[in-house]
């Protein structure tokens, strides 16, 4: 969380935009070292075929379903950080080009983490489906098996930190960004105090899940928080972020996009269809997946 205060403390040239230029690189490196190693373990081919054959017979609506909260998830939205960031970017920036670099990048990292995860739990004989507990549990002791384990298992936990980290960075902007511009607070006053507050938020999720377990509707503090954020305030914040742009502020945001050559005026209508009835018919769609 310090790391993570420092970085916002800076602004966002000197503190965001520095950190992603030497983390984000860093983390396909450690990636693809993995994935490299992943690949060559005996009987990595199985858990290969496991990742990428289809079985179309399992694809049923609830398939589809668990796409769409994983693509929604995945992508931050609903969170506030594609507004915050993209109210910083140039009048001449082009937003389908950044959107389409945004989604291939956010899946290459997808499906690289999963040429590093079955093939190693397939060529230790581990179940796939172990869930959380298979990235923290089940990964470190494999690795521990391995070659050489003891660097694959600190690379691994290196890959996790600095996802961590860029990932906090982004979500800690928007609450800095708010008290800034809504509350007139200094960057510096709104990373220090929002940075305190948030670290004093996270020890009841960190003891929940120790010896000192403290619970909240039937469901330990990091988990109660956990499907708290995932199934109603993301969800809620997607759906009526659609809504406000797609039919509140529609000339306001045509206007923008259209004169400054943002988008291609002949794919604003679709654009708007989706944002108007697909898109919030779809987050439902997931909220109520994740609700039942």
């Amino acid at each position: 969380m310090l790391m993570v205060v420092l970085v916002v403390y800076k602004g966002v040239g000197q503190g965001i935009e520095r950190a992603s230029k030497i983390l984000m690189p860093g983390l396909f490196i450690v990636l693809l070292v993995l994935v490299t190693r992943a690949l060559t373990l005996p009987g990595a081919s199985k858990g290969i075929a496991f990742y990428l054959k289809p079985d179309f017979s399992k694809v049923t609506g609830s398939t589809i379903i668990d796409a769409l909260g994983q693509a929604f998830y995945s992508l931050s939205l609903g969170m506030g950080i594609l507004i915050t960031f993209g109210s910083y970017i140039g009048k001449n920036e082009n937003i389908p080009k950044s959107v389409v670099t945004v989604t291939f990048l956010d899946t290459l990292v997808a499906f690289l983490a999963g040429l590093i995860i079955f093939p190693t739990v397939f060529a230790f004989g581990i179940d796939a489906g172990a869930g959380p507990g298979l990235t923290f549990i089940t990964l470190p002791a494999v690795f521990s098996k391995m070659w050489g384990g003891m660097v694959w298992s600190a690379l691994f936990f290196v890959l996790l930190f600095i996802a961590a980290l860029t990932s906090s960075v982004s979500l800690f902007e928007v609450v800095v960004s708010y008290c800034k511009d809504e509350l007139g607070w200094s960057r510096g006053k709104s990373s220090l105090l929002m940075g305190t507050a948030i670290f004093l938020f996270g020890v009841p999720s960190a003891l929940s899940q120790g010896a000192y377990p403290i619970n909240l509707f039937g469901k330990s503090f990091l988990d109660a928080m956990d499907w708290m954020c995932n199934n109603i305030l993301l969800t809620t914040g997607g759906l009526l972020i659609c809504l406000f742009v797609g039919w509140v502020v529609t000339d306001r945001i045509k206007d923008d996009i259209s004169n400054k050559g943002r988008l291609n005026f002949a794919l604003m209508s679709p654009w708007l269809l989706i944002l108007r009835f697909l898109a919030p018919i779809a987050i439902v769609m997931i909220m109520w997946s994740g609700l039942r």
